[in-house]
């Protein structure tokens, strides 16, 4: 059996909260999305005491993943409740699968203290949420995961490596930033185990480059920090086709206008990293196209991003680079 489980709890949840969470999903009907498990049957799966529990609900409440309908309230056949019950906030977009058997997992006591056990599993859950889509890879630095997740550097640090330890937690190749996950029973959602060219469109023949993995995670992270700092919204998952097509758009745009060295994609592509000029000029596409999306919209799916910035540019031909100001300037119309 497995769940759906969102990965914004990760940005909300503590380790061990995002451990009673998954448990109390496992618990729950999965087509009425309720439950009334009891909070000491919660206590026994997770190992920890029904107060920790209660108060584990009482977070994940507010951050809106579950309704608690407290006992004693009256419910809908005017009888008053016997006991808590839950309704369940089911993702349909925008998680990881977990397997029931992930949390049975043991740990080397040797490795992880008994006080750690739980938060080990919460921390390889949050984890997994900063994985690209469909991987157990992410790209991540240190840095960069306490940005998304709710833990600070120092706790991140320790279960890492204990991870490294446990053989859970692996180095990327060539001293890359960030790490991969070998945890099997968090794969259900990986589609390809050698996910190394997850960067790359399936129908992308061109031998992948190390300058162009690096070019499209700029792109990518150019849209995160736009959905935030501009939308004041959460980012979409990284999906490689649409990060793909928005590259080349953009690319094909600034060799109309600029003289980009290079006879190769991955020559372009260095050049484009070292001055930044793919990243700037996607910035102020994105701006151009800000004041269309409605205040408040969170974006689904990177493919919004893919189609507006197309057909913006079918709307962007009065507008000229400027090499001195490096700005897009209106053109003098006649």
């Amino acid at each position: 059996m497995y769940i759906p489980f969102p990965r914004s709890a990760a940005e909300h949840l503590k380790m061990d909260e995002l451990v009673t969470l998954a448990q109390l999903m496992l618990h729950t009907d999965r087509h009425k999305h309720t439950s009334c498990v009891t909070q000491q049957t919660l206590a026994r799966v997770t190992g920890m005491s029904e107060k920790t529990v209660r108060r584990h609900l009482d977070h994940a409440a507010e951050a809106g993943f579950i309704t608690i309908h407290r006992g004693g309230e009256v419910g809908p056949d005017g009888q008053p409740r016997r006991r808590n019950s839950y309704l369940v906030e089911w993702p349909v977009q925008d998680f990881i699968f977990i397997e029931r058997e992930f949390m049975d997992m043991t740990f080397d006591p040797a490795v992880v203290p008994e006080g750690d056990t739980v938060k080990m599993r919460g921390a390889l859950i949050m984890l997994k949420t900063q994985c690209l889509n469909n991987t157990l890879l992410c790209r991540w630095s240190l840095n960069e995961l306490t940005r998304h997740v709710k833990a600070s550097k120092e706790t991140l640090s320790r279960f890492m490596d204990y991870g490294r330890q446990l053989g859970l937690i692996a180095p990327l190749n060539d001293g890359q930033t960030g790490f991969r996950l070998l945890v099997p029973e968090l794969s259900r959602d990986v589609l390809n185990p050698r996910d190394e060219l997850f960067f790359f469109p399936p129908d992308y023949s061109r031998p992948p480059l190390g300058n162009q993995e690096r070019l499209w995670k700029q792109v990518y992270r150019t849209l995160f920090d736009f959905c935030y700092d501009t939308l004041g919204t959460p980012c979409p998952p990284y999906h490689p086709m649409p990060v793909y097509e928005i590259t080349e758009n953009v690319i094909v745009r600034l060799e109309h206008e600029v003289a980009i060295p290079g006879t190769t994609l991955g020559e372009e592509a260095e050049y484009l990293l070292a001055t930044g000029l793919l990243q700037e000029r996607l910035r102020q596409l994105l701006d151009a196209i800000a004041g269309d999306i409605p205040a408040g919209t969170r974006i689904q799916s990177l493919n919004y991003f893919a189609e507006r910035i197309c057909h913006r540019h079918d709307h962007l031909h009065s507008l000229q680079w400027n090499p001195q100001t490096r700005h897009l300037q209106p053109t003098d119309i006649q």
